[in-house]
Order: C-alpha cells, then sequence, then structure tokens
C-alpha cells in the first residue's frame, strides 16, 4: 500500500525548507506553482499552497489557518 500525504501550506519555499531541514525529506518537483512533492519517507509528501482563510475541501469544515505555524 503506497500513500499519500497531502499538506497545506501558506507558502511552498519556506514549507519545503522545513520539511527539508527538520524532517531530512527531498525536493523532488514543483507539479505547479503551488504544489511541491518531497521524498524520504514511505509515503510521498504533497505540499499544497493554499491561503489562509480559504474553504478546505471537506464540506462543512472551517477555514483555513496556519496561526499555529
Amino acid at each position: 500500500m503506497h500513500l499519500l500525504v497531502n499538506i497545506d501550506v501558506p507558502e511552498l519555499g519556506p514549507a519545503v525548507d522545513f520539511y527539508h531541514d527538520a524532517l531530512g525529506l527531498t525536493l523532488d518537483r514543483f507539479l505547479d506553482d503551488d504544489v511541491a512533492e518531497l521524498s524520504g519517507t514511505s509515503s510521498r509528501l504533497y505540499l499544497l499552497q493554499n491561503a489562509a482563510d480559504t474553504p478546505s475541501s471537506s464540506p462543512g469544515s472551517m477555514p483555513r489557518h496556519y496561526r499555529r505555524h
């Protein structure tokens, strides 16, 4: 079984740097201006750039926020 992990981030550049420095993940490629694919774990990790206060894809969920980040 292969898992894909999607993580919303406010900005790709700093997020790629964080996951590289903190977890040793490697940037494989940018898929668009707003998606980065990272490797280095058993699962593929995708960083998805989404602005704060935009709606998430889950029906009835609250808007995104990054206050803890």
